[in-house]
């Protein structure tokens, strides 16, 4: 799966676009929930555990994509738990076709598709904004601040001996114009 390459066909979007496309995923998906698979409770709670599992499941595997991107953890990390996210979907539809019915892969598939759709969008438009990449810019941002300082407090001190040198000199001068008058005849 190439990221990158998705990413510059979706980059055309606003973060406002994609906060708002979350937000109606997410709609969409609470009704999907309250119509579609919460009724189903009374005779198949196992299916609607099942439901909200791969909701859970597929909604964290957009997230663990730019894990590196919102925290500190590697990229490595973030990718590993992706993988095993969808490792997990996989498993839940297997699971749910084999042992339940295939019938209720129409509960569990669109319940996983759902929770990536507003996934996908909210990690792009409110959690990168929100949480962004900057934590290594600002560590950067610091170490040059620390740098800039050095360097006023290094100019500043190069400034106050060149001051000194030129008030020696300036004490040098009077003194010797002081002799000059000193030893010329009355």
């Amino acid at each position: 799966m190439d990221m990158e390459s998705l990413d510059e066909i979706l980059s055309e979007f606003s973060e406002g676009t994609y906060a708002l496309v979350s937000g109606i995923s997410i709609i969409i998906t609470i009704i999907f929930f309250i119509y579609a698979v919460v009724p189903l409770y009374e005779n198949h709670a196992f299916l609607v555990l099942l439901s909200f599992l791969a909701l859970i499941v597929c909604f964290f595997a957009p997230i663990f994509f730019r894990l590196a991107d919102i925290t500190l953890v590697p990229d490595v990390v973030g990718w590993l738990l992706a993988g095993v996210s969808i490792a997990l979907f996989g498993w839940i539809i297997f699971h749910a076709g084999y042992y339940i019915d295939t019938l209720s892969l129409q509960y569990i598939i669109p319940s996983g598709l759902f929770g990536f759709a507003s996934s996908l969008p909210l990690t792009k438009g409110v959690l990168l904004p929100l949480f962004g990449t900057g934590d290594l810019e600002t560590l950067e941002t610091e170490e040059d601040f620390e740098e800039t300082e050095e360097d006023e407090y290094e100019g500043q001190i190069h400034q106050d001996f060149e001051l000194d040198n030129e008030a020696e000199q300036d004490e040098n001068l009077d003194e010797k114009k002081y002799l000059e008058k000193e030893n010329e005849p009355w």
